[in-house]
């Protein structure tokens, strides 16, 4: 049975068929195909000696899905986040999955934020790690980002709002619960009340 690390050491350095984009691979700790959001170490199924530590959990997902005749087979394999598996086409033609996967924007990295000119628009594409966080900041005006900026790294984990995550999802907190973490620092900031 193949694992999420066999998909990813098959691919490392490799482009897709018909294309000049090579996946971000690291064998080591890989990226979403799609979208580029890191990897996630997940010890339940892959055992406690693996290395990912960060990010978002990635499937394994056929090219060509198992419905439609799709081997499962390496070259038919390719790591996506949940939500990108979810948006991949899923047709018996494996150059259309090809093409979506050059053509999807790399969104995985922060960096993506600064290309573009708004807040607002950046954040309507961003796919990325902590995009919890940077959705919750969407929210908010220019001045009052700089603020929660300026303050937030001035707080001790003990200071915030009290947060956790729901059951089940693991390190990720919503971005529900940011904005209230975000609400909270700007109101004790500012001397308001909420």
């Amino acid at each position: 049975m193949l694992t999420v690390q066999d998909v990813a050491a098959y691919w490392a350095g490799r482009r897709l068929p018909g294309t000049d984009y090579s996946p971000c691979v690291d064998k080591s700790e890989p990226d979403c195909f799609a979208c580029g959001a890191w990897g996630k170490y997940d010890a339940e199924a892959w055992g406690r000696d693996h290395s990912w530590e960060r990010g978002v959990s990635l499937e394994m997902a056929h090219v060509i899905p198992r419905s439609l005749g799709g081997p499962d087979e390496l070259e038919n394999l390719v790591l996506l986040c949940n939500e990108c598996h979810l948006a991949a086409p899923d047709v018996a033609e494996a150059r259309y999955m090809w093409q979506w996967l050059a053509a999807h924007p790399r969104t995985g990295s922060p960096h993506h934020l600064l290309l573009y000119s708004s807040f607002q628009e950046a954040v309507s594409s961003y796919t990325g790690a902590g995009r919890e966080i940077v959705k919750a900041l969407a929210g908010f005006s220019d001045d009052q980002r700089k603020m929660i900026a300026d303050n937030v790294g001035k707080e001790s984990t003990e200071s915030l709002l009290g947060f956790s995550c729901h059951y089940g999802r693991g390190p990720v907190f919503s971005a529900a619960t940011w904005q209230a973490v975000f609400e909270d620092l700007l109101c004790r900031v500012q001397g308001t009340l909420f």
